[in-house]
């Protein structure tokens, strides 16, 4: 069939049809679990998918159109019941009979290839799917294809990235798996259908934004619909028809040599475009995917060892995927004589230096490598490059036609315009160029241009910019601006009818009919997008200079930094560089140095000098063991500012930086590139700085830095630097310094946890080498439980989101301690929502324990910030651990449905209790019979002996439980997620009383002194008694899935606080009167922490909000004229913030503090451990 009519649903069904046995999918549940699905299984599960998104669009059809005029900012999710009961609709019932699902089956087959060639009149059905990627993930993608458009919503996506893509996108169907609904909680979703695929259950809802930016793109046009990775600025929006991405499936089956015995693996994840290049490329020939869970794609090891027990032979993946494997093991098992590969394909980033190959590559390796070029608003790669790895670029044979019958080039004459781009100094080129790899040639009906910034192409040797398109690959681009869009907006071949919105596309449409291209009688428009890439042509090819926007300036100069990543790379002893702008003017580069050598970022400053000039070397030199990669397989910006601040930290606090003198003469030591031997040392007071090597770009740099870690500014130094002494200089930084501190002595510090002011100092003060010991100075690492009898839990302290208890319940604080001192952070590797809980023994020991989605569940050792262990359980985990009473066991609930119970000195699994169901709900523990009870998404509430045995199991309503119990006087209470609150007997498991609350609660059951307080959806705070009496009720605008916390205060006076997602805190008395209120700037979902002051009549509160940010707020109350606090239920304080700070990411975990610690949960993967000062 032509590629016009052919689509990629095809593709896979006539595969399928002739090698139906053949295994499809080789999946890695770890490095040592797999399961195998053939093309028939995969083929079956995706008319299920296909069969589902029928029924749910003739349900659309439908719909009251009033509903679709919803506001925009809404976002409104049209869904309605669907019993899926009857005969008719079996294929989505979970009790489907197999008469049924036969008959219908042989319809669908029937049928297949005219539905996959063939959409429904005026369709253009978009279905958004989110579930986990593998097996299930690629049925979805095969059914929709069939007759729809795929769109894949990553589970890693925030709530707020979730609402913000849905409205960009205006899916009409959501195929969401069942655990990832709860990222769908802001917009209400409704009853809909469900359906599984491979066992795994699916929920299906209709859904409207009130609007859709494509009216009729063409029966049967689109295919899917892919994010750009937003590396390089905004995601936008691609919309990508069959014809633009089957011409690469062909290229590539045909240029790879791919058949039914090779093995694919796939390393892109489905949110990546090339992950579609991996599936289709081994569909077409009926071969293998090798897939694997996304935590073993961030583990080289793990992930190592899978691509070799899959035998994979074909490998496509961005170079700092494979880098992180090491050189040895790429050399030992990848490149390897016995290798099974027999194909690598590097895109997505800049190619690495054939140097590295060569020394990866074993003698005897046939790998073939390749490098691969391309965009995602030309889906996918635009050409191709075969890299001979033993031959230089420009001593080999030109080979630029070697597949003239597969690649095809397109002529222009009127491109588009690019951006004036700075040329290479001629005496450098030919240097850069033979340490590059060029993009090679355009793929099947694709045009590849480098222009001017006339719009012109580029001469011999003269660089410009990339352009990458033609006349067939064409995709809808839609930049997030709908309803503003820059001049420079590119619009696919559409006509201008087809796109709604309110802004003028004539310019746009008329600058693109200008560029044509001939087909017989019919001139087509050939539509460019700029890569944002420089490029250069020398000798017929192409060549990839870096990024446009890498290119800064700098005291007056323009720098490229992929210029000083070229040249670090060429430091036989640099593995791998990535150079970044920090803070918009401070250059890092981050090397992977050779792990057998031993040089230092130090022999890295002194090399480069050198080689460039001193204007263009980087400020800062961090070496790191490998490059972190995104879930893309990029280079992961993020993490490396991580490494910055974390680098930054270990400088200042290391032993040459304990005083401002030792500080000052590291810089300027490190500046000038000095080291000195014996005496040299005390010449450094009368040395000159220019005298020494320096000038003026480096005196100025040398001032930026001393200002920048003080936190002060020195208007004269960089005079005194290039004219006087050290001695002088040094004597007026310590001048500044001093003074600088005392004006530090303010009331309100606003300062951002993040790489930048950690690197700059702005109001973090670095903590002693030595931590403050808690108990007596006692301080011994070497603490074990087992050799202490631990006495009465009531002389242990227990701190929870909850509270502080027993021993320490009445600590206060100093109330002039408004400030924090970073002392340690802890990386779990992936998001925290699960709150820390904290334990201090007599001797002293204090641990902290908290889970994490990575799997992972840690026991941290406060006083060091180092674990005591580190447990990988089998799902992620969002349950806080509780804690028994004599210390030595902590419970902690995980999606694996399973609670488990674990020894606090050996970090053994004790024993687990499976539920049936995930298990959300924090576990609470009975200190009286040390029975511990929790509940799980099965419906139902457990009570375990400490033994892990059950004592009784009760199911109060219909709905799951995510709410965390309470145990008030021998009673349990619980709630549920279909607004079922409940008192239960502690000793029988009977139901004493139930009250339906109507909207589904998520806030946990919270104890004050006249009943419990919890919140729910319907954003209501509620006030009952013990035996279920409402006694007082609160309405805010909007949802409460905070718990609330409550403290008594010397004189009685009780104090409740609970957050809500219309940005307050709100603060009660026992009554349940709103005596104050705190307004934050986005939705709070942790539970606010209250604790003691030293000054009567101020309590201090911390408040985490979702953005990131956390506060210190005090309340303070009116006192009578004895100096009391006055217990008047109707007292008013007064709010004063005294504290406000940020996280990198956001806060759903609910904060502690202890012991002058504050202790912080991201979703940036760590948790952080402050000092209040």
């Amino acid at each position: 069939m032509e590629n016009s009519r052919m689509s990629l649903a095809k593709i896979f069904n006539d595969v399928a049809d002739a090698y139906p046995n053949n295994v499809a999918i080789l999946y890695f549940e770890s490095e040592d679990v797999s399961r195998k699905f053939n093309y028939k299984e995969l083929q079956d599960e995706s008319f299920k998918v296909l069969k589902a998104c029928d029924f749910q669009r003739s349900k659309n059809n439908h719909q009251d159109c009033r509903k679709a005029s919803a506001p925009l900012e809404e976002l409104c999710i049209i869904s309605q019941f669907i019993p899926f009961s009857s005969p008719n609709q079996s294929m989505l019932s979970n009790d489907t009979s197999e008469a049924a699902y036969s008959t219908e089956k042989k319809a669908s087959r029937a049928t297949k290839n005219d539905v996959a060639c063939k959409n429904e009149k005026n369709s253009n059905c978009i279905v958004g799917v989110m579930c986990e990627p593998g097996p299930c993930s690629v049925a979805c993608m095969l059914g929709i294809m069939q007759k729809y458009t795929y769109f894949f919503m990553s589970p890693d996506w925030k709530e707020n990235e979730v609402k913000l893509y849905l409205y960009r996108v205006s899916p009409n169907i959501l195929l969401i798996e069942e655990r990832f609904v709860n990222k769908f909680s802001e917009l209400s979703l409704g009853a809909a259908g469900n359906f599984e695929v491979f066992g795994t259950k699916f929920l299906c809802f209709n859904f409207s934004t009130g609007t859709s930016h494509l009216r009729n793109f063409g029966e049967g046009k689109l295919a899917y619909i892919m994010l750009t990775s937003g590396s390089t600025g905004t995601p936008k929006v691609v919309h990508v028809p069959h014809k633009c991405i089957i011409p690469n499936v062909m290229d590539f089956s045909d240029l790879f040599q791919v058949t039914s015995e090779d093995s694919i693996f796939c390393a892109s994840p489905p949110t990546f475009d090339p992950s579609m290049i991996d599936l289709f490329v081994g569909f077409q020939a009926g071969a293998t995917l090798v897939m694997t869970h996304n935590l073993i794609l961030k583990m080289p090891k793990s992930l190592l060892k899978v691509l070799t027990k899959g035998k994979i032979t074909i490998l496509q993946a961005t170079p700092s995927l494979v880098f992180n494997f090491g050189k040895q093991r790429i050399k030992d098992s990848l490149l390897g004589d016995e290798s099974h590969l027999k194909i690598l394909a590097l895109g997505g980033e800049m190619f690495p230096k054939l140097s590295v190959f060569r020394e990866w590559m074993s003698d005897k390796c046939k790998t073939r490598i390749f490098n691969v070029y391309g965009i995602t608003e030309v889906s996918c790669w635009a050409s191709v490059a075969e890299v001979f790895v033993h031959q230089e670029i420009f001593q080999k044979p030109d080979d630029t036609n070697s597949h003239d019958e597969l690649l095809v080039l397109e002529r222009s004459e009127n491109p588009t315009f690019a951006e004036a781009i700075p040329s290479i100094p001629p005496n450098t080129k030919l240097d850069i160029l033979q340490k590059l790899t060029p993009i090679g040639n355009p793929l099947s009906s694709t045009v590849i241009r480098v222009l001017n910034e006339l719009g012109e192409e580029v001469e011999e040797d003269e660089e410009g910019e990339i352009y990458v398109g033609g006349s067939e690959r064409v995709c809808w681009v839609e930049d997030g601006n709908l309803n503003g869009r820059s001049k420079n907006q590119t619009f696919c071949k559409l006509e201008c009818d087809d796109i709604q919105g309110d802004c003028d596309f004539s310019k746009a449409a008329k600058s693109l009919n200008k560029i044509c291209v001939d087909e017989g009688t019919e001139k087509k428009p050939l539509i460019m997008r700029n890569t944002g890439d420089r490029g250069i042509m020398n000798k017929g090819k192409i060549f990839c200079l870096g990024r446009k926007d890498r290119q800064v300036k700098r005291h007056g100069k323009k720098i490229s930094l992929s210029e000083i990543e070229r040249q670090c790379e060429s430091l036989s002893y640099v593995e791998n560089c990535q150079v970044m702008l920090h803070n918009k003017v401070k250059i890092v580069a981050f090397v992977k140095l050779d792990s057998t050598s031993v040089y230092s970022e130090n022999d890295v400053q002194n090399d480069l000098k050198n080689l460039m000039s001193d204007w263009k070397l980087p400020d800062y030199i961090v070496p790191i063991h490998s490059l972190p990669v995104t879930n893309h397989g990029k280079v992961d910006k993020s993490k490396l500012m991580e490494y910055l601040c974390e680098f930054s930290l270990k400088k200042l606090s290391s032993h040459d930086y304990q005083d401002t003198t030792e500080f000052v003469k590291e810089v300027w030591k490190r500046i000038l590139g000095i080291r000195y031997d014996g005496d040299g040392e005390n010449l450094m007071e009368s040395e000159n700085f220019v005298k020494s090597g320096g000038n003026s770009l480096s005196a100025l740099q040398f001032t930026e830095e001393i200002e920048s870690n003080f936190n002060i500014t020195i208007p004269r130094l960089t005079d005194l630097v290039l004219n006087d002494t050290f001695k002088e200089v040094l004597k007026t930084i310590m001048l500044s310094v001093e003074y600088g501190n005392e004006r530090k002595k303010i009331k309100k510090i606003k300062l951002q946890l993040g790489h930048e002011n950690i690197w700059n100092g702005t109001s973090i003060l670095l903590n002693d080498e030595n931590p403050v010991d808690f108990v007596d100075g006692v301080n011994n690492k070497n603490y074990s439980l087992s050799k202490c009898k631990c006495p009465p839990c009531k002389q242990l302290s227990i701190v929870s989101r909850r509270g502080v208890y027993y021993a320490c319940e009445k600590e206060i604080h100093n109330h002039n301690q408004i400030a924090t001192n970073f002392l340690w952070k802890y990386n779990l590797e992936k998001c925290i929502d699960s709150s820390p809980t904290l334990i201090e023994y007599p001797c002293g020991k204090t641990l902290l324990m908290v889970g994490s989605h990575s799997y992972k569940f840690v026991c941290i050792d406060v006083q060091t910030g180092k674990s005591q262990w580190c447990l990988t359980l089998g799902d992620r985990i969002e349950s806080s651990p509780c804690i028994s009473g004599d210390g030595r066991r902590v419970y902690v609930g995980c999606y694996d449905y399973n609670l488990y119970c674990i020894s606090i000195d050996t970090g053994e699994i004790l024993w687990k209790f499976a539920a049936k169901s995930e298990i959300k709900s924090s576990p609470a523990v009975d200190y009286e019979t040390e029975n511990v009870i929790f509940g799980s998404h099965d419906k139902n509430v457990y009570c375990l002996t400490s033994e892990g045995n059950l004592a009784w199991k009760m199911q109060i309503s219909v709905g799951s439980i995510f709410s965390s119990p309470c145990i008030v006087k021998q009673q349990v209470f619980v709630a549920t997620l279909d607004g079922m609150l409940a008192g239960i007997n502690m000793s029988t498991g009977d139901i004493n009383w139930r009250v339906f609350l109507q909207k589904p609660i998520f806030s946990s059951v919270t104890a004050y002194s006249k009943g419990i307080v919890l919140g729910s959806v319907g954003g209501e705070i509620f006030g009952f008694s013990l035996t279920g009496k409402q006694l007082w009720k609160f309405k805010t605008n909007g949802p409460v899935y905070s718990s609330a916390f409550t403290k008594v205060l010397k004189n009685g006076l009780e104090i409740i606080a609970i957050g809500s997602h219309d940005h307050y805190v709100y603060f009660f008395n026992s009554e349940g009167q709103n005596i104050a209120s705190y307004h934050g700037e986005s939705a709070i979902y942790a539970t606010p922490f209250i604790f003691c002051l030293d000054v009567k009549n101020r309590v201090r509160i911390v408040i985490c909000e979702t953005s990131g940010k956390y506060c210190l707020v005090d309340l303070i109350f009116n006192t009578s004229q004895t100096g009391n606090i006055s217990a008047s239920r109707f007292t008013i304080p007064t709010m004063e913030t005294v504290l406000e700070c940020e996280t990198r990411g956001e806060i759903f975990s609910s904060p502690i503090v202890f012991r002058n610690n504050l202790y912080v949960s991201s979703r940036d993967d760590h948790i952080y451990c402050f000092k209040f000062v």
